[in-house]
């Protein structure tokens, strides 16, 4: 059997299953948590909340407050220590790191009904992809789920602790398929010289005549490769030519490749002409970046990805709608508005934004993820959710996830005025905001440089920068940077003294601003 024909023989009963589903959305809600609560009971997290006594959706919210990561994490770090029983039932298989709000990253177990929930519907939009978008089905892919970000540790137990490899996801079967259309090797997502994965990764690319599907997280991923190419052409046409690494020497390609690579306006539908899709992120902080993408590949469909996270799938995309739709059948899912009330998934409005709380099979029990949804018309009976940032002050332009608490803890008794903001122009990366007066021009390089160690601590921001889809962090210097940021806020306080700005500012528009600044 051929590996697309395999993989749809695999995804299709998980289509089905979530169709099925979405007939009836709040009674698959409720039986997932039913289900959730019935075989963690004698857990110690499900003893301590009485989980045996819970009936309704509102006894579970009466007995389990919403909570952040923090209250969970004395019970994950048990459970590193190999201790079982502690918040589900199930020996876990692998811990999962993600970026944290503060220094500490987060450790999220995953137990076979936890990677079970992420697989129902990561093959539930693979089917439904596959099925609607015409040539996908006649080409390879390049597959990029997780970001790597290193080396993991093991338990005392031997249980992995992060990064979780893509495959445990899929399972061997799918896991089979996937290899077999990718046009990557397994064994670059081991590399760790940076140079070398990015010569690797170009030449497969430039090699894949076939290619049909991109399946990355940020759509900076892939800008950054281009500029890459752009601004080096030689090095990777060079690899191309002569072989590499799982790669055979292909000198007509390249010799073909060398009269369009480093024109200005690089003809991906020449180099690509079988692409059908790239998948990718398109919402919130990404989206001011789908636009040059889409002009980049203007032959090409570019379908925004869902909200998943290390620890839950919220949403999927699926064809025919014009925003993911709640991935009903992979966790327990309530919305709090602004107010703090909690709603299910039929009690939402349109037009409503709304904050994602998640129950999961792999633990987490009414855990605020810190996302919001806006709300948009329903699709085939379930909601339709647009990701549109982060409750918290946070800053993601290609999956980093830079917070304010994070940044607090280097800069916030600093004493001076100091100001990380995004820049998505010409390339993405941060600036480092100073006070001229309080800083010279060396002073502002050895500052940006401390800051830049500290920012490298968040495991998500050292792996964008790692692989070039973030520039270094910029010092910037100007003149009474306070009085102009009161001017911009529109704050009219008469004690200027005591107010300082918020250490991260997540503005979109801080190329023009600083530019502006500086001319005066």
């Amino acid at each position: 059997m051929k590996p697309w024909e395999q993989l749809l023989k695999l995804t299709a009963p998980h289509l089905a299953e979530f169709k099925l589903a979405a007939r009836d959305p709040f009674g698959t809600q409720v039986n997932v948590l039913e289900q959730i609560l019935k075989t963690n009971t004698n857990t110690r997290f499900g003893l301590e909340h009485g989980f045996a006594d819970i009936k309704t959706v509102d006894q579970f919210r009466a007995k389990v407050p919403v909570a952040d990561y923090e209250r969970f994490r004395p019970y994950v770090e048990d459970m590193v220590k190999d201790k079982s029983g502690v918040l589900v039932a199930e020996e876990p298989v692998a811990f999962d790191l993600t970026s944290g709000s503060a220094g500490q990253s987060k450790i999220i177990p995953y137990t076979p009904s936890g990677i079970k929930a992420f697989r129902t519907a990561l093959f539930a939009w693979l089917c439904d992809l596959a099925q609607n978008q015409e040539g996908i089905t006649n080409g390879r892919f390049y597959w990029a789920l997780s970001p790597a970000t290193g080396k993991g540790n093991f338990t005392p137990g031997g249980i992995p602790v992060g990064p979780v490899s893509d495959g445990v996801f899929f399972g061997p079967e799918a896991g089979a398929s996937l290899q077999a259309l990718s046009c990557i090797p397994a064994d670059l997502a081991l590399e760790e010289n940076n140079e070398i994965w990015r010569t690797r990764t170009l030449g497969h690319l430039l090699n894949a005549t076939d290619l049909s599907l991109l399946s990355i997280w940020s759509p900076t991923f892939l800008i950054a490769l281009l500029e890459q190419l752009q601004q080096n052409p030689e090095r990777y046409l060079k690899a191309l030519h002569d072989g590499l690494s799982g790669l055979s020497a292909n000198p007509a390609r390249s010799r073909f490749l060398e009269k369009h690579v480093g024109q200005e306006d690089l003809d991906t539908g020449l180099i690509w002409p079988q692409l059908a899709v790239i998948s990718t992120w398109t919402d919130a902080g990404a989206k001011r970046f789908v636009r040059p993408l889409q002009e980049q590949f203007s032959h090409v469909t570019i379908e925004g990805k869902g909200l998943m996270s290390t620890e839950a799938i919220v949403t999927i995309p699926m064809s025919g709608s014009g925003y993911p739709v709640l991935a009903v059948n992979s966790g327990f899912y309530e919305f709090l508005d602004v107010g703090g009330g909690a709603f299910v998934c039929n009690e939402l409005s349109p037009g409503e934004t709304y904050r994602v709380v998640v129950t999961t099979p792999g633990g987490l029990y009414r855990y605020d993820t810190g996302d919001q949804v806006l709300v948009h018309q329903a699709f085939g009976g379930l909601p339709s959710l647009e990701f549109v940032g982060r409750v918290d002050n946070v800053s993601d332009l290609c999956g980093e996830k830079l917070s304010e608490t994070f940044l607090q803890e280097y800069l916030g008794e600093s004493g001076m005025f100091v100001m990380v903001v995004p820049l998505a122009i010409p390339h993405p990366c941060y600036a480092l905001v100073l006070d001229a007066d309080e800083t010279d021009f060396d002073q502002g390089i050895k500052q940006a440089g401390i800051v830049e160690k500290a920012l490298n601590a968040n495991p998500h921001y050292a792996h964008a920068r790692r692989i070039g889809q973030l520039g270094k962090l910029l010092p910037v210097r100007i003149k009474q940077p306070l009085q102009r940021y009161l001017e911009l806020a529109g704050l009219t306080s008469p004690r200027l003294g005591s107010i300082k700005p918020s250490l991260l500012n997540v503005r979109d528009d801080w190329h023009s601003i600083l530019k502006n600044w500086e001319s005066k």
